[in-house]
Formats: structure tokens, C-alpha cells, sequence
């Protein structure tokens, strides 16, 4: 785990068109943020100073591992509360709903 705060002496800024090196403006850059968590790869602890840019690819995995999370999560509640409404009509989870009974208007004979 690495504390730096300052890039790399021969890495360029992608935010100049990598015309300019990352520590002549780092200090002053938008882009220059630190990330503190777990490394969703391989669960590194993860302390660093990077580029944005830089963190895009880490970031963007660790979103979709939380939405598959999020998505199974949804499921499993969606199943709970199913279980819990088939109960409350008397029925036992997995058993096909009964036919309703046909209704009669009036006029009809």
C-alpha cells in the first residue's frame, strides 16, 4: 500500500493531451484524487494518489460487481416477499394459484 501523493517524474497528464508531465500541475489538477478502499481485483487494501484517469478502469469494475450484487440482493427480497404473500393467501410456495370462480352478472342465467 502506497501513501504517495505525487506522481510518477515520467508520467504525462492526459488531461493537457499528455503534453505536459503530471509533476509540473498535479497539485492544482481536478484530476489528481485519492482513493482509499480495497482493490475489487484482488482485494488489496488500496490508499493512492492517482490520476482519475488512472482509477477508471478499477472504479468501473468495482460498479458492476456492486450492481450484480445489488441485482441479487433484489431477487432474493422479490422471492422472500413472494413466499411470504403465498403464505398469507393460504398457499403453500411453488403450488399453482386456483382457478377463480367464474362470476355471474346479473341478466345472466
Amino acid at each position: 500500500m502506497s501513501m504517495n501523493n505525487k506522481p510518477d517524474p515520467e508520467n504525462t497528464c492526459p488531461y493537457t493531451g499528455h503534453k505536459d508531465l503530471c509533476k509540473e500541475h498535479y497539485i492544482n489538477c481536478p484530476k489528481w484524487v485519492q482513493v482509499v478502499g480495497y482493490n475489487p481485483n484482488d482485494g488489496t487494501e488500496v490508499n493512492e494518489w492517482a490520476c482519475a484517469d488512472t482509477w477508471m478502469p478499477i472504479l468501473m469494475v468495482e460498479n458492476s460487481q456492486m450492481q450484480r450484487q445489488t441485482g441479487a440482493s433484489v431477487d432474493s427480497f422479490r422471492n422472500n416477499v413472494d413466499k411470504i404473500f403465498q403464505l398469507a393467501l393460504g398457499r403453500v410456495p411453488g403450488d399453482t394459484p386456483p382457478e377463480p370462480d367464474p362470476k355471474l352478472v346479473k341478466g345472466d342465467s
